[in-house]
């Protein structure tokens, strides 16, 4: 049975739902806070119910005013981790759009590579209905940042089918 209220969730949990492990849980209630309201108070089942997945747990019989002040602050640490994850997706959008603008300008050989490789990573990411395949596009266009170190002429000796001299192979 759930109960729908502004991010939270009421959950009577059935039989099935009592014998789910914890990452069973948190997926399946993903982005949501789960509180335990249970009347079982043995500590042993406290410390279960948070290793099921549960973010609290409170035990029959409560006050109202408890249970309130818990979902307030279950909710302020979602917005909260909501408002971190906005930021670090901005922080790292700007510093891939910093470092491909700096690709595109200094090596822009390297930088088709890589747009090659993202486009490659797109579709990839389309055919397997992948919709958050930020992570390959973003690897995809890293992979070649090795290169923009390595001097052409050394890159073009190796593409050739040229043999690289020892020292060369440090690099």
């Amino acid at each position: 049975m759930h109960t729908r209220m502004r991010f939270i969730y009421g959950v009577k949990l059935s039989s099935e739902d009592r014998g789910l492990k914890h990452a069973q849980i948190k997926e399946k209630y993903k982005g949501i806070p789960v509180i335990f309201i249970s009347a079982l108070n043995d500590i042993f089942d406290k410390v279960k119910g948070f290793n099921i997945g549960g973010d609290d747990y409170i035990t029959k019989t409560f006050q109202v005013e408890e249970v309130y002040a818990r979902i307030n602050v279950h909710l302020e640490l979602k917005n909260a981790k909501d408002e971190i994850q906005l930021l670090l997706t901005k922080t790292l959008t700007g510093s891939i759009k910093m470092m491909t603008e700096l690709l595109a300008n200094s090596k822009p050989e390297v930088f088709a590579q890589a747009s090659r490789l993202k486009r490659h990573a797109q579709k990839l990411n389309e055919k397997l209905f992948i919709f958050d395949g930020y992570k390959t596009e973003l690897a995809a266009m890293l992979s070649v940042v090795g290169l923009v170190s390595i001097p052409d002429e050394k890159k073009k000796k190796k593409y050739s089918g040229k043999q690289l001299e020892v020292d060369e192979k440090l690099i």
